[in-house]
C-alpha cells in the first residue's frame, strides 16, 4: 500500500503528493483500462497515386480523383439460418426459391402433406417422390419444420 511517513518539509510535502497521485493512478488504471469500450480499428483505404500536374485549359474544369473503394468480402448465397423456409407453412412459390426444387417437385412437397399430414422432421421430405438424399443435402441448411402445437378440443358451452 502507499504510505510514507509525515511530511517535515515542502519538498516532502511534493514527494508525498506526488507518490499518492502515482498511487492513485496504479489503482483506477486497470478499472479505466477495464471499463474502456473497445473501438474496432477504421480499415485503411488505399489513395490513389500521384499524378504529374497538368496545366489545365481554361475551357475545361478539372475534377478532383477519387481514391478507389476497397472491394468487399464475398458473402456466401445461403440465407441464415432465421430465414429457413417452414417446409411444413411454405406454398409451392416459397419451396421453388430452394434449390433443386421446380415447380413438380414444389406441387409434390404441398400434394404429399396434403394427402399424409405435416412433416415430422425436415428429413421427411425425403418420402416426397423425386426428393433424394442428394437434393436432402443440399436442403437441409435451408429448411425446416416448426414444431406444432395440438389443438385443444372442443369444450362444450365455450365459444372460440
Amino acid at each position: 500500500m502507499c504510505m510514507l511517513a509525515s511530511p517535515n518539509s515542502l519538498g516532502d510535502v511534493l514527494m508525498s503528493a506526488l507518490l499518492k497521485s502515482l498511487c492513485f493512478a496504479l489503482v483506477l488504471a486497470p478499472i479505466v483500462v477495464m471499463a474502456a469500450p473497445e473501438v474496432p480499428a477504421m480499415p485503411t483505404t488505399p489513395t490513389a497515386p500521384a499524378v504529374p500536374a497538368k496545366p489545365a485549359m481554361p475551357s475545361t474544369p478539372s475534377m478532383p480523383t477519387m481514391p478507389a473503394k476497397p472491394a468487399m468480402p464475398s458473402t456466401p448465397a445461403m440465407p441464415a439460418a432465421t430465414s429457413a423456409i417452414d417446409i411444413n407453412s411454405a406454398d409451392a412459390t416459397q419451396l421453388e426459391s430452394l434449390p433443386g426444387i421446380g415447380p413438380a417437385k414444389a406441387k409434390a412437397i404441398v400434394d404429399y402433406r396434403t394427402q399424409n399430414g405435416p412433416f415430422q422432421s425436415a428429413a421427411d421430405l425425403e418420402k416426397v417422390p423425386g426428393i433424394g438424399p442428394k437434393t436432402m443435402e443440399q436442403l437441409a441448411p435451408l429448411i425446416m419444420v416448426k414444431p406444432t402445437v395440438p389443438s385443444m378440443p372442443a369444450v362444450p358451452g365455450v365459444k372460440k
